[in-house]
């Protein structure tokens, strides 16, 4: 079995800061839902995950408050730091591991994770992810970087090169929690985790609001659709 974790407890610097509004990144308005709706709904319709959870933190309390009111039996909410991505990921992977060994989480063999700026993902896309043959403890999605560019969307600043192409990371990671060994070394910091790449060529994918410029690509793509 496979659960999500929505990644929701971030500051969201650059959205406020092209926006120059002081709202927390999952309650922007998209087409007048907020962006953690749309990944809500879609996954809930998904039917695919034993559990989804909101991971939020005193950065996003508007969140936690939205997704206690709205959808309470069906999302469970989890408290990280909010201090950055990679110690809310190591936080949230042990405490997995942590239920595995205790086994608390029957049956729960992966871990989704989600950032909430991909409001557009489909449920096409959610079957490619949870039927992905998965070999190493963790998979991460990346996209080519000229595909991104080519769907009208800035790529992210944060890729790497393989062979003669360019490619950006997601955000979107699947964890094998049987399979990972959580180490913590001296600095606090999750040992390095085995990792292979899967490319989802996808605009659901590729669009990440994280600017102005972002959310206005993401309302233009939901306008096609409709």
């Amino acid at each position: 079995m496979i659960c999500c974790v929505m990644m929701c407890g971030g500051k969201g610097t650059r959205l406020k800061k092209t926006m120059g509004l002081n709202i927390e990144k999952p309650m922007v308005k998209l087409k007048n839902k907020p962006l953690i709706e749309y990944l809500i709904n879609i996954l809930i319709q998904s039917n695919k995950f034993k559990r989804i959870f909101a991971a939020v933190s005193c950065n996003t309390q508007k969140t936690r408050e939205f997704v206690k009111l709205n959808y309470g039996d069906k999302i469970t909410l989890m408290e990280t730091s909010g201090r950055g991505y990679s110690e809310d990921y190591l936080k949230i992977i042990k405490y997995f591991k942590d239920m595995e060994n205790e086994k608390k989480h029957d049956n729960i063999k992966k871990i989704l994770f989600l950032p909430i700026d991909v409001p557009l993902i489909s449920l096409d896309v959610l079957t490619q992810l949870t039927s992905i043959n998965q070999q190493k403890p963790c998979l991460t999605i990346v996209l080519e970087k000229g595909f991104v560019k080519n769907t009208g969307i800035l790529p992210s600043s944060y890729g790497f090169m393989s062979g003669n192409k360019d490619y950006c990371y997601s955000g979107i990671s699947i964890i094998d929690i049987k399979r990972i060994d959580v180490d913590i070394n001296s600095t606090g910091k999750l040992a390095l985790i085995e990792e292979e790449y899967k490319i989802l060529n996808r605009p659901e994918i590729a669009c990440n609001t994280n600017t102005l410029y972002d959310l206005k690509t993401a309302e233009k793509l939901l306008l096609n659709e409709a």
